[in-house]
């Protein structure tokens, strides 16, 4: 029987309950931070919440006994991405210290409340797919589709480089304590400026990909703005602009290094520059 919430019932029902629950947490960890006066779970709360989102959709719009492959699949994915960069980003903020980010907002804590309700509407953006396909009944069907062997293999490849990336970026600032204040330029970093996001874009996709049987002739699809969400903020809000402004303000114009490492390094795709081209 599908999961009623209200007049609503199936996978916008499950949507409704997982922005509810989405929001509650990010207000909850927003109202803790304050108090406590600290960035430090920012991350790390939307990772739980993350993997909150995975079990409840899960549960309540199927079952064990129930669920197709498909289900499972979302589920585990999203949950194990979320898990391991909660660790990584939880790790990394208790050994290098608060995210530069929120320096000003954690004066104000109304500014403060404008980053939690961000990573709320980025959270939902990215799991919707996966609320949707928990949320309806069968999955989208028990016929294998090309998109339940393109969408795993898109999320491996973005998971695969998204972690290898962050495991050497972070290697090379605490391994070696001269490596303070250097930009990295070693193993896939050698190749793009951004291959952490390369692999997160991807895997989004990648994982969006798995949930479409289950849209149907359905609004559903728009939940294909959760990877363009988390293309476009990574591309030209949050992500690449932030970075690139410390970048220049380190090092601008005058060090010839980094100048050449910008010239010969793609921003995003960790492959060798042979044919020029920017991505």
């Amino acid at each position: 029987m599908p999961f009623t919430f209200g007049a609503l019932s199936g996978a916008p029902a499950v949507l409704v309950a997982g922005a509810l629950l989405d929001v509650a947490v990010q207000l909850a960890g927003w109202a803790v931070s304050v108090l406590l006066k600290t960035d430090k779970i920012y991350d790390f709360t939307a990772s739980c919440t993350y993997v909150a989102l995975a079990l409840l959709s899960f549960f309540l719009g199927t079952s064990p006994s129930s669920s197709s492959p498909r289900q499972v699949t979302a589920t585990v994915l999203l949950a194990l991405w979320a898990a391991r960069l909660g660790a990584f980003l939880l790790f990394r903020v208790l050994k290098l210290g608060g995210d530069s980010r929120f320096e000003e907002a954690l004066k104000k804590p109304s500014l403060f409340l404008v980053y939690w309700l961000m990573q709320a509407l980025w959270i939902f953006a990215t799991a919707s797919g996966t609320l949707w396909l928990n949320g309806t009944p069968g999955g989208g069907g028990s016929a294998l589709k090309a998109t339940d062997v393109i969408g795993p293999l898109l999320f491996f490849l973005g998971f695969a480089i998204e972690s290898v990336a962050d495991a050497q970026k972070l290697r090379f600032r605490l391994a070696v304590p001269s490596n303070k204040g250097k930009f990295i330029d070693e193993s896939l970093w050698s190749l793009a400026r951004y291959p952490n996001y390369f692999g997160e874009i991807i895997l989004q996709l990648g994982l969006w990909l798995l949930c479409v049987p289950s849209f149907g002739k359905t609004a559903a699809w728009l939940t294909v703005l959760g990877p363009a969400f988390v293309a476009f903020l990574l591309l030209f809000v949050s992500g690449v602009p932030l970075q690139e402004a410390q970048a220049k303000a380190r090092w601008g114009e005058g060090d010839s290094g980094y100048q050449a490492y910008r010239k010969r390094t793609r921003l995003l795709v960790p492959v060798p520059k042979l044919c020029g081209g920017r991505v």
